[in-house]
This record gives C-alpha cells, sequence and structure tokens, in this order.
C-alpha cells in the first residue's frame, strides 16, 4: 500500500480525533529503510567485537560502555543523511495532518530499548509537556529491524486520552542517565478508565499520534535491543520562542 492510499484525508483526521493516534502501513520506503539499516550496521560495526551482530553490540555498549552508545545515538540523529530520506517518506503523512504553515522537525532519532532494562524506557506521559510552548506536535515511531511486539518493548497507548488535553505531572527519573518521564498526575486512575493499545507493526509502518495522547514505552522482555525511529514535527507560522530537541538541549 502507497502512502498516497493511506493519506485519505478525512479517514485519518477521524481516526486521530477518535482515538489519538493512527497507524499507516508500508509509508516508510524499502530504498530509505534499507539505506538507514545499512548506515546503522556500518556505524556499529565500527565499534564491534569480532563476530558481533548490530544486536549483540548495542546490548555490550549498554552494559560496558554507555557513553559511546550514546554518542552513537546522538550521532547518527544529526548527521546521518539516511534520516533525511526517513523523514521524506513521512512527510507527506505529516503535510496532510497538521494546519497549513512550516512543517518543522523538533528532533529525529534513533532510540534504543534494551532487554530487561527500564533506564531508557518511558513511563506513561504526554509529548505536550517537553515542548509546552509548541502547539500541535505530532509524534511519529517506526520499528527499524524487526517488528514492534509487545514483547520487545513497544509503546503502549490510552486510546481517547488526547481528548483530556495536557495534563499537570510529576517528573520521574530513575537515574541522572536514565530517561525523564512527566508523568501525569492520577495515572493510576487514568490507565483505569481508557483502554490500552500496544502499537505493533512491522519495519516501514508508523504510528502517529497527538501531543496530548498519554502512552509509554514497554519494557523489552525479548533477547533482542529494539531499535526505533522517532520524530516529532509540528507546522509554525513564524520562529518559536522555545523548542526543546529530542536530546533535551533548546536550540
Amino acid at each position: 500500500m502507497t502512502v498516497t492510499e493511506n493519506t485519505a484525508g478525512a479517514w485519518m483526521q477521524q481516526q486521530l480525533q477518535t482515538n489519538g493516534y493512527i497507524i499507516l502501513k508500508d509509508v516508510v520506503s524499502a530504498d530509505s529503510l534499507g539505506k538507514l539499516r545499512d548506515d546503522l550496521t556500518a556505524i556499529f560495526a565500527s565499534v564491534a567485537r569480532p563476530g558481533e551482530t548490530v544486536f549483540e553490540t548495542i546490548r555490550r555498549l549498554d552494559a560496558e560502555d554507555s557513553q559511546t552508545l550514546y554518542r552513537i545515538y546522538q550521532f547518527v540523529s544529526r548527521t546521518f543523511t539516511s534520516m533525511d530520506a526517513v523523514r521524506a517518506d513521512i512527510l507527506p503523512v505529516v503535510e496532510d495532518i497538521l494546519p497549513d504553515g512550516i512543517v518543522i522537525d523538533l528532533g529525529s532519532a534513533i532510540i534504543f530499548g534494551i532487554p530487561e532494562n527500564s533506564r531508557l524506557t518511558w513511563q506513561w506521559h504526554q509529548e505536550g509537556p517537553y515542548d509546552p510552548a509548541i502547539p500541535n506536535i505530532l509524534s511519529v515511531n517506526m520499528p527499524v529491524f524487526e517488528p514492534a511486539r509487545r514483547e520487545n518493548g513497544s509503546i503502549s497507548l490510552l486510546k481517547g486520552s488526547h481528548r483530556l488535553g495536557v495534563l499537570p505531572y510529576d517528573k520521574i527519573q530513575e537515574a541522572p542517565d536514565a530517561s525523564t518521564s512527566l508523568v501525569p498526575r492520577g495515572i493510576d486512575r487514568l490507565v483505569e478508565e481508557y483502554e490500552e493499545a500496544c502499537f505493533e507493526a512491522e519495519p516501514g509502518d508508523i504510528i502517529l499520534f497527538y501531543e496530548s495522547l498519554i502512552h509509554r514505552s514497554n519494557i523489552n522482555q525479548s533477547d533482542r535491543p529494539r531499535v526505533t525511529f522517532v520524530g516529532r514535527f509540528t507546522s509554525i507560522q513564524s520562529l518559536p520562542e522555545h523548542a526543546t530537541l529530542i536530546d533535551g538541549k533548546p536550540y
């Protein structure tokens, strides 16, 4: 299925208004995905031990040299032209959903879900509080190497929770080098009130969701790291006063 077949505007808007998210098949082309995979394989090969796979190298770096893993995360996000190809495939869908204006990327990245490790997972949160001055943030996730499944830590969402708007939150960080979660207050009650759905998809498929949708990443219970493209887009009419990039630093 092509992007054009997927992007029936009225249908997408209805899905987003009803559930707060939408899943689209085969948006990122095999060529774009292959280039990104090749680049990731090559960068990890530069720090791999003999015979290691990409997944084995990621696990070892997380255990033995997390600073190098973090440097790769930063380097890929900011320099790989293969990220541009993925963004270009996603852009027509984003433009169909966002209001008129200049579409900007608030921070695309490749993130790694380490098996049985909560350090790099996010608890229930919304995207809005991370950039309170920026409206209409549209988030995108895509599995890179292997299908996204609950077992390997794909994201869960609370269907319809976007209608609550951006909520007050508590900041939670398990350790200085762990992810920071802005957890909505009263989250236990909200989890009971709203149906949880898990993003399960193949590489090349994407999920898009609103800034106010409550979501989280699950613990990876498989034996291989989960490699995910994440993007945060919005549409602006003028230069925003502030925007927090994916690494937490203002522009």
